[in-house]
């Protein structure tokens, strides 16, 4: 297994060094599709453990800076502290930016960036006789990273933590980390 992986590592390493990966250029669109979960602490000291999608769009203004949106939406079964049991959905519409690493080879298969996220968050939860919605604002920061596989296709995983403050039926704050793991396809750019 170690050897078939090394193997994997060195001929990636090959093809990738007399290729160029140009998926990082300014003008380029992104279009990315994320698996996700998460831990989540809720105001009152509930947790949870989530599953769930993310879909993102971006532009690259710089050939190291993308601006760009998300909308992920994510599934949660919740256990409070005296062990009461709570389905969650949440869906998060987040506007991104990512900042692409200065030293890294725009030309070179693997790049990592940092960036905040900011957007607004709805949670439907099925308490109570006819469920509870709350809604409010999302504020966050991610790092992450793109593998190139061709100039055009990246693997992709990133860490995320969002703060919530969401009011409604009740009021609520929470802190979500996640992490996310899926693809990217690059388009178009000089």
């Amino acid at each position: 297994m170690k050897k078939s992986l090394l193997s994997f590592i060195v001929v990636t390493m090959l093809l990738s060094a007399s290729a160029a990966f140009a998926g990082l250029r300014q003008g380029a669109k992104e279009l990315g599709l994320n698996i996700t979960g998460g831990y989540t602490q809720n105001e009152g000291n509930s947790k949870s453990g989530d599953v769930g999608a993310q879909v993102s769009v971006g532009y690259f203004i710089t050939e190291k800076i993308q601006v760009g949106c998300s909308v992920m939406d994510i599934y949660s079964g919740t256990k409070s502290p005296a062990g009461d049991a709570t389905n969650f959905n949440m869906l998060n519409i987040a506007a991104q930016a990512k900042f692409y690493m200065p030293w890294e080879r725009a030309s070179a298969p693997f790049h990592s960036y940092i960036g905040p996220h900011a957007g607004f968050t709805s949670i439907y939860s099925d308490a109570g006789a006819d469920g509870t919605t709350i809604t409010g604002l999302a504020l966050g920061a991610m790092v992450g990273f793109d593998l190139f596989v061709n100039e055009d296709v990246a693997l992709n995983g990133e860490a995320r933590y969002t703060h919530s403050e969401l009011s409604g039926d009740f009021d609520s704050k929470s802190d979500d980390i996640r992490g996310l793991l899926g693809f990217k396809v690059f388009f178009g750019g000089k």
